[in-house]
């Protein structure tokens, strides 16, 4: 093989895994709060988390 200049690639067993991440999607808003939560009356910040569970 040497002197034919031939290179043997090694055959990879292992399958390549699925992977679903497709990058950043969508836009990103502003951190408005910046982790301040405290505040003077009640009711003047009000935060949810929005995640998505599958």
């Amino acid at each position: 093989m040497r002197e034919n200049n031939l290179l043997c690639q090694a055959f990879n067993r292992r399958t390549k895994k699925y992977n679903s991440y497709k990058g950043t999607v969508g836009t990103v808003d502003h951190n408005r709060l910046n982790r301040r939560f405290k505040t003077d009356c009640p009711f003047q910040k009000i935060v949810t988390d929005v995640t998505e569970f599958r």
